[in-house]
């Protein structure tokens, strides 16, 4: 199966219970994760899915086309960002070929 060289997901910030907040991803299954802070959302958002993504092509399984950022559906004081990862080919020190992500903001 090929794979894109770039995968560009949103990510929605939003407060869940007083002090809690999440990112979610819409069409992604197990992408979620817990922050506490603005500042930390798009990093805890790209480690998400770049374990996601990993898995889902480790195990050769079809990625879900990303929702249109205009199409995304979030509560009120939501925050909603694209998140941006790019495929680069690594050859490891056994010659076996691993694929790093890494995001571009």
């Amino acid at each position: 199966m090929k794979y894109p060289d770039r995968y560009v997901f949103p990510a929605i910030f939003q407060q869940v219970e007083e002090g809690a907040r999440e990112v979610v991803f819409p069409v992604l299954d197990n992408a979620f994760t817990a922050t506490e802070t603005l500042e930390t959302f798009i990093l805890e958002a790209k480690y998400v899915l770049e374990d996601v993504l990993y898995f889902t092509e480790r195990e050769k399984l079809s990625v879900l086309a990303a929702t249109p950022l205009n199409e995304v559906k979030a509560t009120a004081g939501a925050i909603i960002q694209s998140i941006f990862l790019y495929r680069r080919l690594i050859i490891s020190t056994s010659l076996l070929q691993h694929w790093r992500q890494h995001i571009i903001i």
